[in-house]
C-alpha cells in the first residue's frame, strides 16, 4: 500500500494529536507502533477493494493521512487493533474520541465492522454494535444501533446507508441493499432491496444492481489479495 507517511512518522503524528487533544499524559510510541502496523495491514485489505479515485493509484491501494475519510476508518481500526489485542484501553479510548473529534464519527472501538467497509464524510454518523457483513458503506448522519433493549440489528453482505438512515433494533437488513436516505428502518428488509420511508411505513423495492459493483467498483465476490508494503509516498 502506498501511504503519504512511513509508519514511525505515523505513530508519531497520531500520538501528538492524542497528545493534544487530551493531554493528560504521553502517548507509548513503542508499545503503538505494533498496533499501527496491524491497522495498517488491514486497511491496506480495505482499500484494496475500493476502486475509487482516492483509494488506489496505479492499481495499488493507497493511504493519505490528509484524507479525512482515510483518517476516520484508520483511527477506528486502530482503536479496534488496540481492543482485539489487549493493548492499553485508555489509548484506545484516545483514538475514538480523537475520531469522534476530528470528523464527528461515533464509532466504538470494541464495535467489529467488517474487513471491506466505506466511510463516506460520515459526519453525525453513529455506528453501535450490530452483526456487519462484507462492503457495508455508510454516508453522514446515519444512525445503526439498539432499541430500548439494546437489541440490535443484522446488516448483510453489500449494503449501504446513504446520509440521514437509521436502523434500528433487532431487524435483519438482507445483502445487496441500499437504505435510502433519511429511511428509518426497524423491521426486516429482504435482500436486493431498496427501503425509504420511516417505520412503520416503509417500502421496499427492487433493485437491479449489485451494491459492492456500483459503490465499491467492483464485482460482487470480488476480492483483492493484499501484501504490506510501505515506503512510497501518495502522489499528490
Amino acid at each position: 500500500m502506498r501511504q503519504s507517511m512511513e509508519t514511525p512518522d505515523l505513530v508519531e503524528y497520531v500520538s501528538r494529536q492524542m497528545e493534544t487533544f487530551f493531554p493528560d499524559g504521553p502517548v507509548d510510541r513503542k508499545a503503538l507502533l505494533r498496533f499501527a502496523e496491524e491497522a495498517l495491514a488491514r486497511l491496506e485489505h480495505c482499500h484494496s477493494n475500493i476502486a475509487w479515485q482516492y483509494y488506489r493509484s496505479e492499481g495499488m491501494p493507497i493511504f493519505d493521512h490528509q484524507h479525512t475519510d482515510h483518517w476516520a476508518a484508520y483511527l477506528y481500526l486502530l482503536g479496534n487493533c488496540i481492543n482485539r489485542g489487549g493493548g492499553d484501553i485508555r489509548t484506545a479510548d484516545k483514538s475514538y474520541a480523537l475520531n469522534r473529534a476530528l470528523h464527528g464519527i461515533d464509532v466504538y472501538h470494541s464495535v467489529e465492522l467488517p474487513p471491506v467497509f466505506l466511510f463516506s464524510h460520515p459526519v453525525g454518523t453513529v455506528i453501535g454494535k450490530a452483526k456487519f457483513d462484507d462492503f457495508f458503506a455508510i454516508c453522514q448522519n446515519c444512525y445503526i444501533g439498539g432499541d430500548q433493549f439494546d437489541h440490535m440489528p443484522t446488516i448483510g453482505r453489500g449494503v449501504v446507508l446513504y446520509a440521514g438512515a437509521s436502523v434500528i433494533g433487532p431487524c435483519n437488513i438482507g445483502g445487496n441493499c441500499v437504505v435510502s436516505p433519511g429511511a428509518i428502518v426497524e423491521t426486516d428488509v429482504p435482500k436486493g432491496s431498496m427501503v425509504y420511508g420511516q417505520h412503520p411505513s416503509i417500502t421496499c423495492t427492487p433493485i437491479s444492481y449489485q451494491v459492492e459493483s456500483r459503490i465499491f467498483g467492483w464485482e460482487s465476490g470480488t476480492v483483492l489479495d493484499t501484501k504490506i508494503s510501505v515506503g512510497k509516498p501518495v502522489p499528490r
